[in-house]
């Protein structure tokens, strides 16, 4: 009896932990909120605003003291192609790899446990005109995002027609940590991802990385920042 009480209490603080301290779930891998986290889904406080370079500012109205927010942006195939799963910020920004229509999943922590969607048409307005202007001359390594970056980070680089590039990350020795991609691009802003990781399939450390983009007649190259 002693033992059953005793599980019970347990399972009680476990209960009242669990609403005290989680925050709306979102693993970057499959859409929408899942977990404790996230109980309820209302319309009405989300806030999304576009920005420049592809970006969404978001964030809730009518709701005071939120606590944590977190959210998700998926393209309409159904991918998730940024998180943010917590953040004590009052807003938060994602970054789409090109422009279209996203969906938006977003949720906070108080009052209660919600989480709503909403949807938000992204393109390159920040950077369209400087683009136009660039893409004639050469190519172009843009500044990644988010950059100082923790788990992963989106790199846009354009080239002034169909051509053969590679992009390769370097630690500050000058060693090769990462051959991103390699092969014949579209003229105009492409986009890459890094995880953060080596070619090994390895995290690689916290610290400053520079990133090479080259073709057969230029290179630039820009510095990333790894902060975990």
């Amino acid at each position: 009896m002693k033992k059953f009480i005793w599980i019970s209490i347990f399972t009680f603080f476990i209960f009242v932990f669990s609403l005290l301290f989680s925050q709306p779930a979102f693993n970057g891998t499959d859409p929408g909120c899942g977990g404790s986290g996230c109980h309820t889904t209302v319309t009405g406080g989300l806030a999304l605003t576009p920005g420049d370079n592809l970006t969404v500012t978001i964030g809730f109205t009518g709701v005071q003291d939120i606590g944590d927010i977190a959210g998700e942006l998926v393209d309409n195939t159904g991918t998730v192609v940024d998180v943010v799963n917590k953040t004590s910020a009052a807003t938060f920004t994602l970054t789409a790899p090109s422009s279209g229509t996203y969906t938006v999943n977003a949720g906070y922590k108080k009052p209660s446990r919600d989480w709503e969607t909403g949807s938000v048409n992204l393109t390159v307005t920040g950077l369209e005109n400087a683009e136009k202007a660039i893409i004639p001359a050469g190519i172009q390594l843009y500044s990644n995002h988010p950059n100082p970056f923790n788990n992963e980070t989106l790199i846009r680089f354009s080239v002034p027609q169909d051509s053969r590039a590679e992009m390769v990350i370097y630690n500050i020795n000058g060693q090769i940590v990462r051959h991103l991609t390699e092969g014949r691009f579209m003229g105009g802003v492409n986009v890459v991802r890094w995880d953060g990781r080596n070619d090994s399939g390895q995290l690689v450390s916290s610290g400053t990385y520079i990133c090479r983009l080259k073709t057969d007649k230029q290179q630039v190259s820009r510095r990333l920042i790894l902060s975990k």
